[in-house]
């Protein structure tokens, strides 16, 4: 990736802070591409994985929840709070930090 070693360098920072990261800007800027590059450049510091769950082809807000689960193989049949559901699923996977 030619040009954008800032970018990911500010990414990977965040990363290092919060266990949830969104890139969000006009479309064909390369959010996509950026997501990816950093996913397989961190890919080793998480040990329970780094998902990419894309929205932008999403229309209707009610089904992020649903997309979001399914990225993560969080199953949500049944689950009265789904946003809670998929926060106790990731909350329970390690941080870089975490590792021993």
């Amino acid at each position: 990736m030619i040009g954008r070693d800032a970018e990911l360098d500010e990414l990977a920072g965040r990363f290092a802070e919060h266990r949830l990261v969104t890139l969000a800007g006009p479309s064909g800027i390369g959010k996509t591409r950026l997501a990816v590059e950093l996913g397989w450049r961190l890919a080793t510091a998480f040990p329970d994985g780094a998902w990419l769950i894309d929205l932008a082809p999403l229309t209707d807000p009610a089904v992020v929840t649903s997309a979001a689960a399914t990225v993560l193989g969080v199953a949500l049949r049944g689950a009265e709070a789904p946003v809670e559901t998929i926060a106790a699923a990731i909350g329970k996977q390690q941080r870089p930090a975490d590792r021993r």
